[in-house]
């Protein structure tokens, strides 16, 4: 049974994993871990404001994904706000993932001429086998070519148009006007807006992990990760600490007894030590500050509620 609530919390952290170009909208999280002790950490990096009513914020976030072969954990960067798609899963399944933070999977039948199908209040109209459009929840119509954003249609008649390789949006346009370009120098990722450099990503020589990010605005110190084995162990400002995690081997007993499911999980982030308790069916996710002080999440597995709670020291 545990194993079958792991499974849950893994696809309701991926679920979540997208809310965090919305500002860590997922209630999993409590401040920079959850129930199955990863990390899961967001910077924002510029907000787009594409029209009145549209608007796409850009940022890296982090989360733990495990290696089955080595047993072992690794970070891993993604960039919310680029990454975009519609791509297969499996035979009868179609996921869109839009750079706005929606993930919505669609499922289709394979053999039939299906034209549109519909879930979580979108709809995808197929178009052909390389066209489709999906039309989300207020109403914007976006188009994508081979899996890959092409223009989107706003509810005031406006187009916008993109871009795209590889799932991650390279240049977005609107009224002629070039609104943002993401442009690859070696291993740096240059983000500009309006034609003005707002940050720049540097990869190390895997080109996986985010060595760096420096920021246009001079008052805004530029940001160092620090990893050992592939796995973040600190991220620094202008050479200032300002992370210092600290991963712990996670025990047999912890195996069976909480939600941890992987060979290490997340004790500290210089700021918080984590506790992690489960019993039949309830588990409980808290942190401890420096001053004693508790904060501490419930999460009931059956009814998927959750509770948060401030102790007292």
């Amino acid at each position: 049974m545990v194993k079958i609530y792991k499974h849950l919390i893994t696809c309701l952290l991926a679920a979540a994993a997208l809310q965090a170009g919305r500002g860590h909208a997922a209630s999993l999280i409590l401040h920079h871990t959850s129930f199955d002790g990863g990390l899961y950490w967001t910077c924002p990096i510029v907000k787009l404001q594409i029209s009145e009513d549209f608007q796409i914020q850009i940022s890296i976030y982090h989360e733990t994904k495990y290696n089955s072969f080595e047993n072992s954990i690794y970070s891993q960067w993604k960039i919310a706000g680029l990454e975009t798609y519609i791509a297969r899963d499996g035979v009868d399944k179609l996921i869109w993932c839009s750079p706005a933070g929606d993930k919505v999977s669609f499922k289709i039948k394979p053999s039939s001429n299906q034209r549109s199908v519909d879930s979580e209040g979108c709809r995808m109209s197929i178009l052909s086998e390389d066209a489709r459009v999906v039309t989300d929840r207020e109403g914007r119509s976006w188009s994508y070519q081979r899996g890959e954003l092409v223009r989107v249609s706003l509810d005031d008649g406006s187009d916008v148009y993109f871009k795209s390789k590889n799932g991650l949006i390279k240049e977005i346009k609107k009224d002629g006007r070039i609104i943002l370009q993401a442009k690859e120098i070696g291993a740096t990722l240059l983000l500009l807006v309006d034609g003005h450099q707002k940050a720049s990503i540097t990869y190390d020589t895997s080109g996986e992990l985010i060595d760096s990010v420096t920021f246009e605005k001079f008052k805004r110190p530029s940001l160092r990760f620090t990893y050992e084995a592939g796995n973040v162990v600190g991220i620094s400002e202008c050479n200032k600490a300002i992370y210092k995690f600290v991963w712990r081997e996670t025990a047999l007993l912890d195996s069976f007894l909480t939600l941890l499911k992987n060979p290490k999980y997340l004790y500290s982030d210089g700021y918080y030590k984590y506790n992690h308790e489960y019993i039949l069916g309830v588990a409980r996710l808290s942190a401890r500050d420096k001053l004693g002080r508790q904060e501490v999440k419930i999460f009931n597995l059956q009814t998927r509620t959750i509770t948060d709670k401030n102790l007292k020291s």
